[in-house]
């Protein structure tokens, strides 16, 4: 009788539509935790965000104005600033959403069970370095779309996959980049239609929910009540869609290291800080092609099989 737990993603190269299928599995099969590291994060940030952006919004503010916007008020920079503030609270809940669910769907990928508390504390510890590789990419990438467009849409994809090489291998500011760069030099079509498509798709999801939540603001005429709505469906939003867009960037970044280096579970393992992964069951390696990784050896201490 088998008493082994769950397995490793078979490490082999994937088409699109395998990339898609496995994030979607993924956060299908390991919901809970996801869900959770997300909401423990959004949660607290996104309810600050909308107090700081409401309460800098003018007195005597009607419906339609909350809903669509206000006119210029007397008190612009007020608005200004709190419009700052909420943005900048945004941006650290995203880059803490994302760094968390990686972790977690790093975690399922190796065949670990994911737990939100190791995930979310993960990305606290580093939110610095991903805060320095976000300013690059977003000045690298609005230079390149002043630039007749078409350089910015190749740095976009170029540089996407930043954010998985800094939480794995601990590369830092613009070597993330350049390393993002290097994997997927070569690949850039592939990487940019499953990045689109998967776009596309967590997209339309989180609209429909995303709307179903919204809906009662056309039959309200409270501001709080719109606050209230507008905080919640960011909330669900980003429970959709952060776990799925941080399963399909993780999976084409484990697929450009499977297609140009290898990996190594075991040392992807120790850069994550969960268990190595197990060998498969029947024996074997968790390499793609049946090939053993450097320094990989079964559980227990036992030698490594030879080598085809």
């Amino acid at each position: 009788m088998s008493t082994q737990g769950p397995q490793p993603i078979q490490l082999r190269p994937r088409g699109v539509g395998e990339i898609l299928d496995a994030a979607f599995r993924l956060c299908f099969t390991h919901w809970r935790p996801l869900v959770t590291a997300t909401l423990v994060v959004v949660v607290p940030l996104q309810i600050l965000a909308t107090i700081v952006l409401f309460s800098a919004l003018p007195d005597g503010l009607t419906t339609e104005e909350a809903f669509l916007g206000p006119e210029v008020p007397e008190d612009f920079g007020v608005l200004i600033a709190g419009q700052l503030v909420s943005t900048v609270l945004t941006l650290l809940m995203i880059l803490l959403t994302i760094a968390a669910c990686f972790k977690a769907v790093a975690d399922a990928y190796l065949g670990s069970e994911p737990d939100w508390r190791a995930s979310v504390r993960f990305a606290v510890a580093r939110l610095a370095p991903l805060l320095w590789i976000s300013l690059l990419y977003f000045v690298g990438v609005v230079l390149g779309f002043f630039a007749l467009l078409i350089p910015g849409i190749f740095l976009a994809i170029a540089w996407s996959l930043a954010y998985p090489a800094a939480l794995v291998e601990d590369v830092r500011g613009a070597g993330a980049l350049k390393r993002s760069f290097q994997l997927v030099r070569g690949r850039w079509w592939p990487v940019f239609g499953v990045q689109l498509v998967g776009a596309i798709l967590v997209g339309i999801i989180a609209s429909i929910v995303q709307f179903v939540i919204m809906a009662p603001v056309f039959f309200v005429d409270s501001v709080l009540a719109i606050a209230v709505l507008t905080g919640l469906a960011s909330i669900v939003g980003y429970a959709i869609s952060t776990p799925l867009q941080a399963a399909i960037v993780a999976i084409v970044f484990f697929d450009q290291r499977v297609r140009k280096e290898g990996l190594d579970l075991e040392l992807l393992a120790r850069s994550l800080g969960t268990e190595a992964p197990a060998a498969p069951a029947g024996g074997g390696s968790p390499s793609p092609g049946g090939q053993v990784p450097p320094g990989w050896a079964p559980p227990g201490g036992a030698e490594s099989p030879p080598q085809r």
